[in-house]
């Protein structure tokens, strides 16, 4: 019977290395905190879990978590260290696995922000990191990259203020926040950094989210196919005029709202479409789908929105 991890550390230190060990309720093992140093044997090599806290921004020592099968899920590194991935290269501070242990993600930098540590101070200790991608390779500063299990680049996470220009279905495009890609390596989405006008099914769209998610490189406003065609579009600044077989018009704009940090202020929330093949799906003052080829569009430029400032949420 094959050993797991979780079983080979268990075995070679004792209960007094971890202030916390947490059990499934049928005594598996689901994480724990560690107290004192080790090397943990990985398919990546071995690494030293994070087990002391030393500055501002690592101020608790996180957990080393496991999935059901004993395979380590995440580990947060006790020193930066150089991991070998199918995607170049990287000096990270914690990885995530998936259970078959090949790489899930890889953070460069992953301190905890807090009132005492901005987002900006941990992106000033972020290094540029060159990853390598389907049409060549990007150099930028990585929040996160994730891969797919058989080693294929699946997302990036940018740090905010960092732009890129990729290929996309759709010609080159900056980029910032991030991208996802499909396993072959298909662009899946990306987070336009500047109005860009895509010919869609209802006509020319502004694709641009003043105010986009920005968590993950995962979940983008300009989508694609697999194929390449446009599967969702954000806009702030296009209206969609649809006439019905009936006669009947729709008219479909960028709603206002108000500033999350300033009431007195409004924010211009996008238009959002969504299209499969046969119809589209528009979210807007109202949510409705039509069939493609059964009503008229007609779209009309708008004049582009002001930025959304946070003022409270600067640092």
């Amino acid at each position: 019977m094959t050993t797991t991890i979780i079983e080979t550390i268990m075995a070679q230190t004792t209960t007094d290395m971890f202030s916390h060990i947490v059990t499934h309720p049928d005594g598996r093992v689901n994480f724990v905190v560690p107290t004192g140093k080790m090397e943990v044997q990985t398919p990546v090599g071995s690494l030293t879990p994070q087990y002391q806290t030393n500055d501002t921004r690592r101020r608790k020592v996180e957990p080393l978590s496991f999935h059901d099968n004993g395979m380590i899920k995440f580990i947060n590194l006790e020193t930066k260290t150089r991991i070998a991935s199918p995607v170049g290269e990287f000096e990270v501070e914690a990885v995530t696995f998936y259970s078959d242990g090949s790489i899930r993600r890889l953070f460069p930098v992953n301190g905890r922000l807090s009132g005492f540590w901005s987002w900006r101070d941990e992106c000033a200790l972020a290094p540029v990191n060159t990853v390598k991608a389907p049409w060549g390779t990007v150099a930028t500063k990585c929040i996160s990259i994730q891969l797919y299990p058989g080693g294929n680049l699946r997302s990036l996470t940018l740090w905010p203020e960092q732009t890129v220009t990729v290929p996309t279905p759709v010609g080159e495009m900056g980029m910032r926040i991030g991208l996802a890609l499909y396993p072959d390596g298909a662009m899946r989405s990306i987070e336009p950094a500047r109005p860009f006008v895509i010919d869609t099914p209802v006509g020319p769209i502004e694709a641009f989210d003043p105010d986009p998610e920005g968590i993950s490189g995962d979940i983008n406003s300009l989508g694609f196919t697999a194929t390449g065609q446009i599967s969702t579009v954000s806009t702030p600044s296009t209206r969609v005029i649809v006439t019905e077989p009936s006669g009947s018009q729709s008219v479909f704009s960028p709603q206002q709202a108000l500033n999350l940090c300033d009431e007195s202020d409004e924010d211009t929330k996008p238009l959002r479409l969504t299209f499969d093949d046969e119809a589209v799906i528009i979210e807007g003052n109202s949510i409705a789908r039509f069939l493609l080829d059964e009503s008229r569009f007609h779209t009309e430029q708008l004049s582009a929105p002001k930025p959304i400032l946070f003022p409270c949420a600067q640092e």
